[in-house]
């Protein structure tokens, strides 16, 4: 919610959304809506679904 969207967008290098940096993947979303006052303002509740598969490696 304005302006403490201003905010977070200077304190945090990513704010919403996916960031890969090296080995680091990182997904921020909207959120479910149950942190802090009650209320919702410009965005929807999203849950975001990760699917998380690992290459087998043979020694």
């Amino acid at each position: 919610m304005f302006p403490a969207n201003l905010l977070t967008g200077h304190l945090f290098e990513e704010d919403w959304g996916y960031l890969k940096k090296d080995t680091l993947q990182l997904i921020v979303s909207c959120g479910i809506g149950n942190w802090g006052p009650d209320l919702r303002v410009g965005s929807r509740s999203e849950i975001v679904e990760i699917i998380i598969t690992f290459n087998e490696t043979k020694l």
